[in-house]
C-alpha cells in the first residue's frame, strides 16, 4: 500500500511541475512576442509571484482544515481548465499582455493551494521510517521535472507552435488530478474541535509541508518538510508540555492560532534576534536581485546572447544543472569551510555571477554564467536554510520560516519591477549590473549586524532554546 500511494502521489506532483516549468518558459516568450517594453515584460513575472504573497500562508491553512485530497483535485481540474482555454486563446492569436499576466496570478493562486496539500498528503502515506527518504525522493523529482526537463520541452514546444507547451500543460493537470484520485489514504484521526470557530482539526500533531524549499522539520512523530503555514495542531490530551520550554499548553481545550497570528508570532521572534534579521535581510536582497534578472532574462537573452526560443530553454537548464550540482554540494561547502563564511562566499560567488553573466557577450559565455550562477545561489541558500534551523528551536521553526517567506516573497514583485523599471531607462544590462551590487551591500549589511555575534555560525541547535515564556519576549540569539 506504502508503495502504492507514494508512487502515484509522487507521479502527481513530478507530472504537474513538468506542466509549471514548460509555462514557466512560455509565458514570458508569449509576452515577449506581444512586447520588447522590458517594464511591460515584467508584469508578468510579477503577477506570478504575488500569489504567493497574498494567499501562501491562507493556502496552508486552507489545506489543515478540508479534505487535501479533494483540495488538489479541485485546483489541478481548475487549472487544466484554464490553461486549456488559454491554449486555444493563442492558437486563435487572442494573448494580449494583460491576459497572460492573468493567468500567471490565477494558476500560482492554484499552486499555492496543491503544494501546500500535496506536501500535506504524504504523511499519510508513508511510514514514519521512510519519510524522510520519500520527502528527497518527492522533491529530487520535482526539481528535475520544473527546474530542468520543463523548461527546455516548453521552449522546443513553443518554437514548434506557441500553444503547444500550455495544452500540454492542461493535460499534466488532469494526469496529476488522477494520480490523486486514486490515492487510499488510511482512515482520518479523530478531530479535535475549535473552541471558538467549531472547526474540526485532525488530532496527531503535524507541520504542513513545503513543496519548493526543502529544509527539513521535526514533528511529533517523524521528519517532514518545513510548513508554509506553521501551524501546529496538539494532540487530543489533557496537557502538553511544549518540550524544551516547560510550558504548559492545553491541548483538547485549546484554540489553534490563525495564520496571521503565527506570522506576527514569527516576525517578533525575527526582530529579537541580530543574526536571524540580517540572514534574512540578506535573502531579501538577494530574491530581489534574481528575480529582477529573471523578470528580464528573455528579453535578454534574445537580444543580447542571440538566443531563439530552444536557446532560451537551453540556458535555463544550464542555471537548473549548476542548481542541482550546489544544492547537492552545500553540506561539503559547509563542513569544510563553516556554515557562515561558505554561505558568504556563494553569496558573493553570486553577486560577481549576476553582474558577469550581464557583461556576457555571447551563448556560450552567457551559459557557464548561467550554470555558475545557479550553483552559487543554490548552495548559498541550502546553507542560510541550514543556518536558520540552527538558530530557531523547534517550537519556533515554522512560525519564523513564515516570517522569512513573507519578507522574502514581498521582495520578489517588487524586484521584478524593479529591473523592468531599470531595463526601459538604462538597458537590459543594468538589471544585472544592478543585482550584482544589490547583494553585495546585502552581504556588507550582514557583515555589520553580525560582527558582534558567533552563535549563528553554528548549524546545531542549542542544548537550551531560547523559546520565550509565556509574557516575555524571546531572548536574543546574540
Amino acid at each position: 500500500m506504502f508503495a502504492r500511494n507514494f508512487t502515484l502521489l509522487w507521479l502527481a506532483a513530478v507530472t504537474s511541475a513538468l506542466g509549471n516549468g514548460m509555462r514557466w518558459i512560455a509565458l514570458p516568450l508569449l509576452a515577449a512576442g506581444q512586447s520588447r517594453d522590458p517594464w511591460t515584460i515584467s508584469l508578468v513575472t510579477a503577477a506570478e509571484q504575488v500569489p504567493w504573497l497574498l494567499f501562501g500562508l491562507a493556502a496552508g491553512a486552507l489545506a489543515d482544515r478540508h479534505d487535501r485530497r479533494a483540495l488538489v483535485r479541485r485546483s489541478d481540474l481548475g487549472r487544466a481548465a484554464a490553461v486549456a482555454a488559454f491554449a486555444v486563446a493563442v492558437a486563435v492569436g487572442e494573448t494580449p499582455i494583460v491576459l497572460i499576466a492573468a493567468l500567471g496570478f490565477a494558476l500560482t493562486c492554484g499552486e499555492a493551494v496543491t503544494s501546500a496539500a500535496t506536501a500535506a498528503l504524504l504523511p499519510a502515506v508513508v511510514p514514519p521510517s521512510r519519510r524522510a527518504t520519500a520527502n528527497g525522493h518527492l522533491m529530487a523529482g520535482v526539481q528535475l521535472t520544473d527546474a530542468l526537463i520543463g523548461p527546455s520541452a516548453g521552449a522546443a514546444l513553443f518554437g514548434l507552435a506557441a500553444f503547444a507547451p500550455f495544452a500540454l500543460d492542461a493535460a499534466t493537470f488532469v494526469v496529476s488530478a488522477l494520480c490523486v484520485t486514486l490515492l487510499r489514504l488510511p482512515a482520518a484521526p479523530a478531530a479535535v474541535p475549535e473552541a471558538r470557530s467549531g472547526v474540526q482539526l485532525p488530532a496527531a500533531s503535524a507541520v504542513v509541508p513545503e513543496a519548493r524549499s526543502g529544509v527539513q522539520l521535526p514533528a511529533a512523530s517523524a521528519v517532514v518538510p518545513e510548513a508554509r503555514s506553521g501551524v501546529q495542531v496538539p494532540a487530543a490530551s489533557a496537557v502538553v508540555p511544549e518540550a524544551r520550554a516547560g510550558v504548559q499548553v492545553p491541548a483538547a481545550s485549546a484554540v489553534v492560532p490563525e495564520a496571521r497570528a503565527g506570522v506576527l508570532d514569527g516576525l517578533r521572534y525575527l526582530g529579537s534576534s541580530r543574526a536571524l534579521l540580517a540572514l534574512c535581510l540578506l535573502q531579501a536582497a538577494t530574491t530581489l536581485a534574481y528575480t529582477g534578472v529573471l523578470a528580464v532574462l528573455v528579453l535578454f537573452a534574445g537580444q543580447a546572447l542571440g538566443l531563439g526560443a530552444t536557446g532560451f530553454g537551453l540556458l535555463v537548464g544550464a542555471f537548473a544543472v549548476g542548481g542541482v550540482a550546489g544544492g547537492l554540494g552545500a553540506g561539503a561547502l559547509a563542513r569544510r569551510l563553516g556554515a557562515r563564511r561558505g554561505m558568504v562566499i556563494a553569496y558573493a560567488a553570486g553577486a560577481l555571477g549576476v553582474a558577469g553573466f550581464g557583461l556576457a557577450g555571447g551563448p556560450v559565455s552567457g551559459g557557464l554564467l548561467a550554470a555558475a550562477l545557479g550553483l552559487a545561489s543554490t548552495s548559498g541558500d541550502a546553507v542560510a536554510a541550514a543556518m536558520r534551523q540552527g538558530l530557531v528551536p523547534d517550537a519556533y521553526l515554522g512560525r519564523v520560516t513564515s516570517a522569512f517567506r513573507l519578507v522574502g516573497l514581498g521582495a520578489a514583485p517588487l524586484g521584478a519591477l524593479g529591473a523592468g523599471a531599470l531595463a526601459h531607462a538604462h538597458g537590459l544590462r543594468a538589471p544585472f549590473l544592478a543585482g550584482g551590487a544589490l547583494i553585495a551591500a546585502g552581504l556588507l549589511l550582514y557583515a555589520f549586524m553580525t560582527v558582534r555575534s558567533s552563535r549563528y555560525t553554528s548549524v546545531s541547535l542549542p542544548a537550551k532554546p531560547s523559546v520565550p515564556e509565556e509574557g516575555r519576549e524571546p531572548l536574543s540569539s546574540e
